[in-house]
C-alpha cells in the first residue's frame, strides 16, 4: 500500500520471469516521471534478461538509461 512517488526503484527478488514481471507491474506505477528503475542481475539471470529485452525495452516510456555491470537501468519518461 505504497503512497508517494519513487525516484529510484531497485528490483532484485526472485529471478524467474513471472516474479520479475510481478515486481515490475506492482511498482512501476509509483515511479515518478524522470525516475529510474534498476533491474538487478541483468546478464546473470536469463529470465531477467528476457523480461527486460522483451517487455520493458519495447515500451517507449521506459528508455534504457544505462547498463552497469549487472544493472539494467531504465528511466521513466512518459
Amino acid at each position: 500500500e505504497w503512497e508517494g512517488p519513487i525516484r529510484l526503484l531497485f528490483i532484485d527478488g526472485s529471478h524467474d520471469f513471472a516474479s520479475v514481471a510481478a515486481d515490475f507491474q506492482a511498482w512501476c506505477g509509483h515511479v515518478a516521471p524522470g525516475g529510474f528503475i534498476a533491474m538487478h542481475d541483468y546478464g546473470h539471470s536469463p529470465d531477467v534478461v528476457k523480461f527486460c529485452d522483451e517487455v520493458v525495452k519495447p515500451m517507449p516510456e521506459y528508455p534504457v538509461y544505462a547498463l552497469a555491470n549487472s544493472l539494467m537501468v531504465f528511466q521513466y519518461a512518459p
